[in-house]
C-alpha cells in the first residue's frame, strides 16, 4: 500500500459534513483488512477534532456478512461503501472526495481586502 500517500490525504481529510458513520464487519471473514484500516484511521483524534459532534459507530458481527462503510451526511444524503473489494486507499480516496465537495467551510468565500480597498475615500488636502 502507498503509505506515503495514505500521509498526505490524511494531513487534509476531515469529517465536518459528516453526520454518523458505521462500521459493519465480520472479523472471522477474508477481506476486512481494508475496513479495519479506514476505521483506525478515521478513530484518530486528530480526524475526530474535525468534527466533534460525529457518531462513529463499529458493528462487529459472527453472520459472515460482507464489510460495509455506512456513511451519514449533515444534508441528508447517504454513502454506502462495500469494501470487501476496495483497497484502504481507494475507500479513503472516495470519502475525502466526498467530504470535500460538500464541504461548508469550503463553500464560504472569504474576502481579503487590499490595501487600496481599505483606504477610505477622503478629503485630500493641497
Amino acid at each position: 500500500m502507498a503509505w506515503r500517500r495514505v500521509g498526505i490525504i490524511m494531513e487534509t481529510f476531515h469529517l465536518r459534513p459528516v453526520k454518523s458513520m458505521k462500521f459493519t464487519f465480520d472479523p472471522f471473514t477474508t477481506n476486512v483488512r481494508s475496513i479495519r484500516e479506514l476505521l483506525h484511521m478515521v478513530h484518530s483524534p486528530k480526524v475526530v477534532a474535525t468534527n466533534d459532534m460525529v457518531a462513529l459507530r463499529v458493528d462487529v458481527k459472527s453472520n459472515q456478512c460482507e464489510p460495509v462503510v455506512d456513511v451519514d451526511f449533515a444534508d441528508g444524503e447517504k454513502l454506502l461503501l462495500k469494501t470487501k473489494n476496495l483497497t484502504t486507499m481507494e475507500m479513503l480516496e472516495k470519502l475525502t472526495l466526498f467530504c470535500n465537495a460538500k464541504d461548508i467551510k469550503r463553500e464560504e468565500i472569504t474576502h481579503i481586502n487590499t490595501k487600496l480597498e481599505k483606504k477610505k475615500p477622503g478629503k485630500r488636502k493641497k
